[in-house]
């Protein structure tokens, strides 16, 4: 068992696989969100909360809103995990009080090193949470 000590969100290896924490759907309370928040909170202002994320605290006016609204756009559209986290963000605003799990479940190849998702609609994805 071993964690990664970089920044970056939490990966770990058990039984050698490895695996990747998602972590919070939503951002602690006045937090900028960050990763996997990005296409589920405050989608409204998802272009600037992008900005912000990557800033590091350097001048986000050097960073272009208009291409990063464009790659946001070709993820949306052309990546299966982009439209999974969307899905997940439209259960969500259906009910904002439901507890909504994602998980996404990929197929392992014979190296433990190396992990991929697939790139086509062949994602397994489950969303944990009452959708009454």
């Amino acid at each position: 068992f071993s964690i990664n000590q970089e920044k970056g969100p939490r990966t770990f290896r058990l039984c050698g696989q490895n695996y990747h924490q998602i972590g919070s759907l939503l951002p602690p309370e006045r937090s900028t969100p960050k990763f996997a928040q990005l296409y589920i909170y405050d989608t409204g202002n998802e272009v600037t909360n992008r900005i912000k994320a990557i800033s590091r605290g350097q001048d986000i006016n050097k960073l272009h809103a208009e291409i990063v609204s464009d790659m946001k756009q070709m993820l949306d559209d052309i990546n299966v995990l982009a439209k999974t986290f969307r899905m997940v963000r439209d259960r969500f605003q259906e009910n904002i009080d439901s507890n909504v799990k994602l998980r996404l479940i990929g197929k392992r190849g014979t190296d433990g090193r190396r992990y991929n998702l697939p790139t086509i609609p062949e994602v397994a994805a489950l969303v944990v949470g009452d959708f009454e």
